[in-house]
């Protein structure tokens, strides 16, 4: 059938799934309309013969004759309605939209009515975006939730900066984030108990300029301000990843590396094993950096080797650049059988073990003590440094002094 006739029929509810925006275009561009002279067959009701007036077309822009059922439809609706109108979606569609209205001695009180429908402003509203998005005079659905979704990403973004920055300045300038009442809703009004340095930070920021976290903590729900402990705690994590994501990026392009450790008791209780890599960066450059602390439950030498090789590898350094190990004294740390050293470098056997220099002058100065006149010598040196920190008089003679016969000396503490 040519597309400047098409026919309703070819929009009865079996066809409409099918319909594509193609389709529709050409149907809404170029739907058959029956000329003014047109002579529409005539219906018998009640005695009474009626036929379609071409004048409705004019009253109802939305109207459309169909030859093949002598019927009129709502070529709006039919493209665009669903199958069940109404609250609730019960009520199923009828004539006009999926058949045809052919009662024409009440076509004036069915085409008003269906003009009022809620379903019917649905569609006409649909056929105006239709054709806006044909035209390119807006975006598709998909494209308009593609662009908000970014939309939102892009918001969010803004306001979790600000969040992040404030805790990286806290981890910066070793303040703590923590307070007494740092849970719950947020206020921009300074609160009756004190919330901690990252909740008083913020309220600072967003009262100083900051209108990107101000909306935020302004117009989010307050399950969702990314303001908790737990957010904290994993934005400090993924920050803590990073910097050692970097170092290890870093250890690994210097070619050869040694790893230090030590394991000392927390104040929970747990064994914390340091781990610390020393080798050249690209400046040439010594560095010593940490890297993490790992758990340690079992301190047997085996066991603690096991951690540290896979600690290594779980962090990336590469192994093969591994020349040199440093810990304490200790049998399980340094031993030649069984020690954490002698496993590793069975491994490794580039990984030469140096005891550590800052432990022998531990144990040096340790041992040391059992001389007297060491020992006295350390306890004079330990009441001279009271003398002049306790008494004020002193202390001021002292500085005097200083700046007297030895001005270019400097205070370090």
């Amino acid at each position: 059938m040519d597309i400047g006739t098409v026919s309703i029929k070819l929009f009865e509810k079996k066809n409409y799934t099918s319909n594509n925006d193609f389709f529709k275009t050409n149907v809404m561009n170029f739907l058959y309309v029956p000329t003014a002279t047109y002579d529409f067959p005539v219906r018998e009701f009640n005695g009474k013969k009626l036929k379609f007036q071409y004048q409705w077309f004019q009253k109802w822009n939305w109207l459309s004759y169909s030859k093949v059922f002598d019927g009129a439809f709502c070529k709006y609706c039919v493209l665009f309605c669903n199958d069940y109108v109404g609250k609730g979606s019960h009520e199923n569609i009828g004539s006009l939209v999926a058949n045809p209205f052919i009662k024409w001695k009440d076509a004036i009180e069915k085409c008003t009515s269906h003009s009022k429908a809620d379903y019917h402003r649905f569609c006409i509203n649909a056929v105006d975006n239709f054709s806006n998005v044909v035209n390119g005079k807006m975006n598709d659905v998909a494209t308009q939730l593609i662009s908000q979704r970014k939309q939102q990403r892009n918001e969010n973004r803004l306001a979790l900066k600000p969040i992040m920055e404030t805790i990286i300045f806290c981890g910066e300038q070793e303040i703590p984030l923590r307070g007494d009442n740092d849970s719950g809703p947020f206020s921009l009004q300074k609160p009756p108990n004190k919330d901690g340095k990252f909740r008083a930070l913020l309220r600072f920021r967003a009262n100083s300029g900051d209108n990107n976290l101000k909306k935020h903590l302004l117009s989010c729900q307050q399950n969702a301000n990314y303001l908790s402990p737990t957010i904290d705690n994993e934005i400090i994590e993924i920050c803590g990843n990073l910097i050692t994501k970097k170092l290890v990026t870093a250890i690994n392009k210097s070619g050869c590396f040694s790893i230090l450790c030590d394991e000392t008791l927390d104040v929970s209780g747990i064994e914390q094993l340091s781990l610390c890599a020393r080798y050249i960066n690209f400046k040439n450059q010594l560095r010593e950096d940490f890297l993490c602390f790992i758990p340690a439950y079992d301190l047997t030498g085996e066991n603690l080797a096991n951690l540290i090789l896979e600690k290594c590898e779980l962090l990336g350094l590469d192994m093969s650049n591994l020349v040199g190990q440093g810990y304490d004294g200790a049998g399980k740390m340094s031993g030649e059988f069984n020690g954490v050293q002698s496993r590793i470098w069975q491994k490794y056997p580039k990984a030469m073990f140096v005891h550590c220099a800052a432990h022998r002058l531990n144990l040096a100065l340790s041992s040391s003590l059992s001389i007297s006149s060491v020992r006295n010598s350390l306890s004079v040196i330990k009441d001279v440094i009271n003398l002049f920190r306790n008494n004020a008089l002193a202390g001021h003679t002292l500085k005097n002094n200083i700046s007297k016969y030895v001005p270019e000396s400097k205070r370090t503490r």
